[in-house]
């Protein structure tokens, strides 16, 4: 084995804050969109009850996937995070270009479960995400802080204003 085979990344997620009455935190389901973020393979500090809704999300969107159904519209349904992809260069590159031309409103159509506009948002910009799939607001309910308002399935509508760029 040479040194270039080793890998320097340990593969663990560890949330280095006080949180949850420990530091490092006992993780709970506000944790479980860093889990979606990276492979990570292991998780620290998995504590009950703290950690019950957690164990309940990596047991249903993690250790097992969720087949994707249509619609009669022709929309497709889908139950779950990973069937999705997430590029964090892409992200990076549209957080970069958003503030260098002085944008900070957009809208994803085609969000999916929401990964792009939770990051976004938790950069700075005011994204808006929609999605034909019904499970839409649900998924992304997962992903974005608490109380931020969740991603719409559908068309968009009721949006008053208008958006940087689509």
């Amino acid at each position: 084995m040479d040194k270039e085979d080793i890998v320097p990344w340990n593969h663990r997620f560890i949330r280095w804050k006080h949180e949850n009455g420990n530091r490092p935190a006992n993780l709970g389901c506000e944790h479980f969109r860093y889990l979606l973020e990276n492979e990570y393979l292991f998780a620290r500090k998995i504590e009950l009850p703290c950690s019950t809704v957690l164990l309940d999300r990596i047991d249903r969107y993690l250790l097992q996937d969720r087949e994707i159904g249509l619609t009669k519209t022709g929309g497709w349904t889908y139950d779950g995070f990973l069937k999705y992809g997430y590029d964090k260069t892409f992200c990076d590159f549209v957080t970069q270009m958003w503030w260098d031309i002085g944008a900070r409103t957009g809208i994803d159509i085609g969000c999916g479960a929401g990964y792009y506009v939770s990051q976004w948002r938790s950069r700075g910009l005011a994204f808006a995400g929609y999605d034909a799939n019904p499970r839409t607001p649900d998924l992304s309910g997962m992903l974005l802080p608490e109380g931020d308002a969740v991603l719409r399935s559908g068309r968009p509508h009721g949006r008053t204003g208008y958006f940087h760029s689509l």
